[in-house]
């Protein structure tokens, strides 16, 4: 049973995905499934190996694969609510993105495209009908904020961006 995954089981996950090419949609929606039914079990001893999966994919050399990570944890969060019956996204997905956004700065990634996806994936995760929604913009961390922030001036993104990442 998927739910039921093993320690070893995700273990094997994150070896098959450091292997795979990049991902398309269908290998997304599956990673997204796996992950989210981990998180159903058991969201924050599954926290490790999910930011395991989620770096392991930012460290692909090639920029589609680097991008599509945030739409697997976007994705992720998205499949963990709607089985949970519309329960909102875990707070736990703003911390991965926030360790995600961390890693982008450590690791140097000067992909507009990368830091786009990102900011697409926090925008998703931190907002209800449009609506910034101030416990999830809260959980992100200062630094992941902060690097954002340096994103928008970097690159030139609108000021209500800005402004929104700023609350």
């Amino acid at each position: 049973n998927g739910a039921d995954m093993s320690a070893l089981e995700m273990h094997d996950l994150v070896a098959r995905v450091v292997q795979m090419k990049t991902p398309n949609d269908r290998d997304v929606g599956e990673l997204a499934e796996q992950l989210a039914r981990c998180w159903i079990v058991d969201g924050v001893h599954s926290l490790p190996v999910s930011l395991e999966l989620l770096q392991a994919l930012l460290c692909r050399p090639d920029i589609a694969t680097r991008t599509r990570t945030f739409d697997v944890l976007v994705s992720t969060a998205t499949v963990f609510a709607v089985a949970k019956h519309n329960e909102s996204m875990p707070l736990y997905a703003n911390w991965l993105l926030s360790e995600l956004v961390v890693y982008l700065h450590d690791s140097r990634e000067n992909s507009e495209a990368v830091w786009r996806s990102a900011l697409g994936a926090t925008m998703l995760l931190s907002t209800s009908e449009g609506k910034g929604v101030l416990s999830c913009i809260r959980a992100l961390h200062p630094r992941a904020l902060r690097y954002m922030l340096e994103r928008c001036v970097i690159y030139r993104w609108s000021s209500s961006l800005h402004a929104f990442l700023c609350r």
